[in-house]
């Protein structure tokens, strides 16, 4: 995929008090990405500045290669969905979606480009017209010069200057009439308003279909449910074929059930749209449920991007691990490649690549932990407490140097002593930082 958005070095600061610390990050096209973290990590600020609300205080942010922090939000190539979806009441569903194509009113996209191909001919004529009087203030000196050698060819020497001058004068003329003739086939491409009339409707029907709206064109907003809302916010956005979408928290008003809907939902509309979706959270199933790709924050920084796997399975950090799911963190010491120690034993891991003897943190998700019978495991411990969680019970149990935390299928006696066992590709090794 092509890279459609650079951050490079993105620093914002408030009062004093800085909110992102440099912050470099590539976004290709079409990927669902979601930046997660807690409250007041920078995630919502990062997606300000990529929207063009916010000014960093240093940084770049190039769109498809070109610097945009020039461009105001309403001319950059996005839309945003926010928290509060911001719909009019005193419209319907129709209505509140082909608002956007309303405003910019019937031949939008073309006149934007006469604008830009005016533009771009004024700097290219300015140039010709430089180059123009300097070549004729050039022909015009060699023809005095040639004049006060020998008078008696004035005539045939300045009949040969004017063919010079009209010859200079050429590119020019040929590149009005060039920018003439673009403007005119531009503009034979204008439709009517009945015809734009015609492609709103099939625009709106589009869109209304795409976000599961069908038959409720004609109802009022204030007679639809959250979750409706919301559909009628993304499709509003949508409709003005962004290539990006930016969604600050759009399901934080909505009840659980109906949020665990529209994640799937939400990722289903951005495949059928075909564009990149942005998407700040702090709920981690969200972000799982949803993204090609986490940028996970804390503190103004990135501390890691990758997939949902990635994010899961290979924490980079103590921070990542904690925040991502349920884990067990232990301090360790890495004694060599594939083999660690913590918790006064030694232990065979999959991870590579540390100094020896480097003091690293050891995360076992509590799923990848299996309990087993006294004698049969690697860690010895007691059943402490029981949970049932639905579609699994928590279990913790408490061995000399800690309580773990197990996710099984499979119910123990509370107080009942058993082992804990695990595979060395169980065992994630991560630095400490």
């Amino acid at each position: 995929m092509a890279t459609l958005i650079e951050l490079i070095d993105v620093t914002k600061e408030y009062n004093g008090q800085v909110v992102l610390r440099g912050i470099d990050l590539t976004i290709e096209e079409n990927e669902f990405v979601t930046f997660l973290g807690p409250s007041g990590c920078g995630k919502t600020t990062t997606l300000r500045i990529i929207g063009g609300f916010l000014d960093p205080s240093a940084g770049e942010v190039l769109f498809e290669g070109k610097d945009i922090l020039q461009l105001p939000a309403h001319r950059r190539p996005t839309n945003t969905v926010f928290q509060r979806y911001a719909l009019f009441p005193h419209l319907d569903v129709y209505e509140n979606i082909a608002f956007g194509l309303r405003v910019k009113g019937n031949n939008y996209e073309l006149k934007q480009q006469i604008n830009e191909t005016k533009k771009q001919a004024k700097i290219e004529l300015s140039i010709l017209k430089k180059e123009q009087k300097e070549t004729i203030s050039a022909i015009k000196e060699n023809l005095r010069k040639e004049i006060s050698k020998d008078v008696s060819l004035k005539k045939e020497l300045t009949t040969q200057a004017n063919e010079a001058i009209k010859e200079a004068k050429r590119p020019y003329i040929d590149k009005k009439e060039d920018v003439k003739l673009n403007l005119a086939l531009i503009k034979s491409n204008f439709i009517t308003r009945e015809q734009y009339k015609i492609n709103i409707d099939q625009k709106v029907t589009k869109y209304i279909n795409m976000v599961g709206l069908d038959g409720l064109s004609d109802r009022k907003i204030n007679k639809l449910s959250g979750g409706q809302q919301q559909r009628v916010a993304i499709a509003r956005a949508l409709i003005n074929q962004p290539k990006v979408l930016l969604l600050d928290e759009p399901l934080a008003a909505l009840d659980l059930k109906l949020r665990q809907e529209m994640q799937y939902e939400l990722k289903e509309i951005q495949r059928n749209a075909g564009i990149t979706f942005i998407y700040v959270t702090h709920d981690q199933e969200e972000a799982l449920t949803m993204s090609d790709k986490i940028v996970v924050m804390n503190n103004g920084e990135i501390q890691q991007i990758g997939t949902p796997t990635e994010i899961y399975n290979d924490p980079i950090n103590k921070f990542v691990a904690s925040f991502i799911g349920e884990s067990n963190i232990i301090p360790g010491v890495m004694i060599d490649d594939y083999l660690v120690e913590f918790d006064g034993s030694q232990f065979a891991c999959v991870d590579r690549g540390f100094g020896r003897n480097e003091t690293i943190d050891v995360v076992f998700r509590p799923e990848d932990l299996d309990i087993v019978k006294r004698g049969k495991g690697k860690i010895q411990g007691i059943v402490d407490s029981i949970i049932f969680k639905g579609v699994h019970y928590e279990i913790d149990v408490k061995t000399p140097h800690r309580t773990y935390t197990v996710h099984t299928t499979d119910l123990v006696e509370l107080n009942s002593e058993v082992d804990l066992d695990f595979n060395p590709e169980d065992v994630h090794v991560m630095e400490v930082w």
